[in-house]
């Protein structure tokens, strides 16, 4: 990543982090299609409050590794959130848009589009959370386009910490299978 973009990423995830509700840490092992092996590496901040509004912000970044040629490739995205409790579900949606910066190829911009529900399971630390994301590329010249199926379990270790289990099918560009842990603390 250029100096300029490295810069430009501190700067947004200071910001966010000052007045996020939540970080989180995260690594994901991903087999595509293909059989090739990857990895990822992720910091969110979330639960930034844009105004006097329900909507929730967050910034991510992350950096994927090809395990046969360590070839690197970052991600950062900016995305706003809503949701509304439903009886014993919460049922929301994400929208986001974001930069994919690829090792001797320029940068991708593209969006993102995900509902989903959630639900906390009675009577244990456990939550479960079901989505469906669609993501495309804003030039019709470049090829990052996917849709992906989530399906994640988390596990709140206390009232601030939390663990998370997430599985991801991806079809499109990148098709594969990911598998992702994380850990997240609210402040």
């Amino acid at each position: 990543m250029k100096l300029k973009q490295k810069l430009l990423l501190t700067l947004l995830l200071a910001a966010g982090a000052a007045s996020a509700q939540t970080l989180s840490v995260g690594y994901t092992n991903i087999t595509t299609d293909a059989g090739a092996q990857e990895s990822r590496n992720s910091l969110t901040v979330r639960g930034i409050k844009l105004g006097t509004s329900s909507l929730s912000g967050d910034i991510g970044y992350s950096a994927t590794t090809k395990e046969a040629s360590n070839a690197l490739s970052n991600r950062i995205e900016l995305g706003v959130s809503d949701s509304v409790k439903l009886g014993d579900f919460r049922v929301g949606a994400r929208v986001a848009t974001g930069w994919k910066l690829v090792s001797n190829k320029g940068t991708t911009s593209y969006y993102a589009i995900e509902p989903f529900v959630g639900a906390v399971i009675p009577n244990t630390p456990l939550d479960v959370r079901v989505g469906y994301r669609w993501r495309d590329a804003y030039s019709s010249d470049v090829s990052d386009n996917s849709n992906t199926t989530r399906l994640a379990l988390g596990y709140k270790l206390s009232k601030k910490d939390r663990l998370t289990l997430g599985y991801d099918k991806l079809t499109g560009n990148g098709a594969g299978t990911q598998t992702t842990f994380a850990y997240s603390r609210t402040f």
